[in-house]
């Protein structure tokens, strides 16, 4: 072997040497993720699943830090802040709320960027201008909630083509579920019925509401995604309803176990492995004004077969033709 050879080989050995050495000791990303509380967490296993789907392994190639306001809105600022702090390479966002602090919290500052996890009413809440080309480092999943109220009044009506009177709960604090009401009445005067929106800021106007209610008064209650709903469905607004016999609709399968005649909307676990995706994007590269927010990749419509019939509502060959599941203790 002459030295120019033997030189040649030193010299490919160090550089294979470092290559292999840069990839050892490149930075684990690191992923922060806040969320309103124990109402996110599906969304969150969901996306935790998908980003094990695209090779993120926990404490070896990916660490996660996870924070929650515990169902404390005026924290999610604080929180959000304490987060920049640890230097996280994205932001993860698990509802709407957690954005809205986020953007609040970036105040500016293009990185870290920011993944949400699902979310509704986009531009008017004022996140983003266009959801397609977004003017700041974020992309997400639009949850389609405030839409699909349309589509839920439509379901009421064929599940009980005798209904009239629809109650909802608006809390006018909330953008989402004001649109989501808004969407619903609007659907609901097309098809001859009367929505009777009830507005409500604390659990204490919920509890008067569901207590003051009388059997009959109403046909069926559909319920829009707002955290003041959410944390009274299962204390408050489930066990009164059926105590008067009212039926409840809800958005999804969550909701729906708890004690809800049917829910139609996209899974939320469904919801975080598709932001994973998108996640993944940016973690390769990609930067997040340059990912459009995606829209729900399916929807699942389902029913509870035994408090329809405690009801005495009963699926016809259409409505049985569309379900998707079933609700229940045993489903």
């Amino acid at each position: 072997m002459n030295t120019r050879t033997l030189l040649l080989r030193i010299l490919l050995a160090g550089v294979v040497f470092f290559i292999v050495a840069c990839n050892g000791n490149k930075p684990v990303p690191r992923v922060g993720i806040l969320i309103y509380g124990d109402s996110r967490l599906p969304q969150v296993e969901g996306f935790m699943q998908g980003m094990s789907e695209y090779g993120y392994i926990p404490g070896k190639t990916i660490q996660y830090f996870q924070t929650s306001a515990e169902n404390q809105p005026n924290k999610l600022f604080s929180l959000a802040v304490q987060m920049l702090k640890q230097n996280p390479d994205v932001l993860v966002a698990g509802g709407g709320l957690e954005a809205d602090a986020m953007k609040q919290a970036l105040s500016g500052m293009t990185t870290p960027p920011v993944v949400i996890l699902q979310i509704g009413s986009l531009i008017e809440r004022g996140l983003v201008n266009d959801p397609l080309h977004p003017e700041w480092a974020v992309t997400g999943v639009d949850n389609l909630n405030v839409e699909l109220s349309a589509k839920r009044i439509e379901l009421i009506r064929q599940l009980n083509p005798e209904v009239k009177n629809i109650m909802m709960f608006r809390t006018p604090e909330a953008q989402p579920g004001m649109q989501g009401v808004a969407v619903a009445e609007s659907r609901a005067r097309q098809l001859g019925l009367k929505v009777h929106a009830k507005d409500v800021y604390t659990p204490a106007d919920i509890n008067h509401v569901m207590t003051t209610l009388k059997p009959g008064e109403m046909d069926f209650l559909l319920t829009v995604t707002t955290p003041l709903v959410n944390e009274a469905l299962k204390d408050i607004i489930l066990p009164r309803a059926a105590q008067i016999g009212l039926p409840v609709f809800v958005q999804s399968r969550g909701w729906g176990e708890l004690g809800a005649v049917a829910s139609f909307g996209a899974p939320y676990f469904n919801l975080g492995v598709q932001a994973a995706r998108l996640a993944d994007k940016v973690l390769k590269g990609t930067p997040a004004d340059e990912i459009p927010f995606e829209t729900p990749a399916n929807f699942s419509f389902l029913i509870n077969p035994d408090l329809l019939n405690q009801y005495g509502l009963v699926m016809s060959p259409e409505v049985q033709a569309i379900v998707d599941g079933t609700l229940g203790k045993d489903q």
